[in-house]
């Protein structure tokens, strides 16, 4: 059964990032504008690799919760949040170990910080934009794989994208997998029991594996070999218990 297996590998990733939260890297209670917020000062990217990670934990745990509730539709709009941020954590750490280096960093990192308003007294007269795309990341990401096929990888995301993007933004083919032909119903309550369930329960192993994966990079980017050895023995402990005879990269 899967889902144990999912259970052990969350609570795996909930237990590096109490350990990373328990460092140096803590955000502090500051003023805006007369409003209590709590904000990392220094901005620096070891501090957005950490919020990143525990956005990851919580996203994973929600996973979790869907799958075992049946509400395959969300799961996989859940699924498409966790790949993206299992690729921005993949593409800062990058540029931290100085395993490759792209021009957009600098630009993601500023906008990731940027506030929503400048003054949150008055934000309709104080919205602060946001110009960075995402385009371009997961071919970045793609050429960083050692005798990895690029071209192929960038065939597969996009295959993946198109299908996530569609119940992301509720597309009709989506939807019509909650409708049940002999009932004549949409199923609202969870589809648990189906086939279709079945098969999104095993989907769910592969962003999961990469979750683990986004541990190890963390790890890397702190520079502590202490850390990544807790996230690769998690990641070969999951890879052995879903039957991955070979490593994954």
């Amino acid at each position: 059964m899967l889902i144990p297996l999912y259970d052990g590998a969350i609570a795996s990733l909930d237990g590096f990032l109490r350990i990373i939260q328990d460092g140096n890297i803590a955000p502090e209670q500051v003023d805006r504008h007369g409003q209590v917020a709590v904000r990392f000062t220094e901005m620096t990217p070891e501090e957005a690799l950490l919020l990143k990670f525990g956005r990851l934990v919580s996203l994973n745990k929600v996973l979790a919760i869907l799958i075992k509730a049946g509400f395959i539709q969300e799961q996989c709009i859940i699924q498409r949040c966790i790949e993206e941020t299992n690729e921005d954590i993949a593409f800062i750490s990058a540029n931290v170990t100085g395993t490759a280096h792209s021009e957009k960093f600098e630009l993601q990192l500023n906008n990731f910080w940027k506030e929503d308003f400048e003054d949150p007294n008055n934000p309709a007269e104080t919205i602060v934009p946001r110009w960075f795309s995402r385009k371009g990341i997961p071919a970045f990401l793609n050429r960083l794989v050692p005798d990895g096929d690029a071209s192929r990888a960038d065939k597969a995301d996009k295959v993946l994208n198109s299908m996530y993007s569609g119940f992301v933004h509720s597309a009709a083919p989506q939807i019509l997998e909650l409708y049940d032909l002999d009932q004549r119903a949409f199923l609202t309550d969870g589809l648990l029991g189906t086939n279709r369930h079945i098969d999104y329960v095993v989907d769910a192993k592969n962003v999961i594996y990469r979750s683990l994966c986004s541990a190890g990079f963390v790890g890397k980017a702190f520079g502590s070999e202490e850390l990544f050895a807790v996230a690769k023995a998690a990641k070969s402990q999951f890879e052995k218990a879903v039957g991955w005879e070979e490593p994954r990269v």
